[in-house]
């Protein structure tokens, strides 16, 4: 069952670590089985008082591939560096059944 990875990029505090990570990390992604259906901050909230930042929604084919890439050697070096030049917040959600 595919699963998805929404990320909501709250805040950047340091940009130069960012623009390393959205060039190398997408194609660590595609490794995993996983691609982008959402990337961007032009979200409009209809309802409600969430405040997006920039969104990405991920989707991979099962948990499994999701959490490897996650755990990788080959992303935690810049998940490491996201969570230090950010404010982000990272969830997964299965697919509908």
């Amino acid at each position: 069952m595919s699963i998805y990875v929404f990320v909501n990029l709250e805040e950047v505090t340091d940009p130069e670590p960012m623009m390393e990570y959205a060039e190398k990390v997408p194609a660590i992604i595609e490794q995993f089985g996983g691609e982008y259906l959402v990337r961007g901050d032009q979200s409009e909230v209809i309802e409600g008082t969430w405040k997006p930042g920039f969104v990405v929604v991920l989707r991979f084919p099962s948990e499994e591939r999701a959490r490897a890439f996650y755990d990788s050697d080959a992303y935690r070096p810049y998940r490491l560096a996201r969570e230090r030049a950010s404010r982000s917040s990272v969830v997964m959600l299965p697919a509908a059944a």
